[in-house]
């Protein structure tokens, strides 16, 4: 049996690498998805930009605190 995810998903891409297409992606799976997209990073946002990976995971977790 398949079945959708139902759990909120976060799907981050670089603008210079994916951008969009990892929110595309989990779509595909997922019926809560929110996307971010990382202007000036490419394929290793993590990497390449981690203070607003953190920003974008922070916000994201933000109503699921405490």
């Amino acid at each position: 049996m398949e079945r959708r995810l139902a759990q909120p998903v976060l799907a981050i891409g670089g603008a210079e690498g994916i951008g969009e297409g990892a929110a595309n992606t989990m779509k595909l799976a997922a019926d809560d998805v929110q996307s971010v997209v990382i202007s000036g990073s490419g394929h290793y946002c993590l990497e390449e930009a981690p203070e607003e990976v953190a920003a974008a995971l922070t916000a994201f977790l933000a109503p699921y605190r405490g």
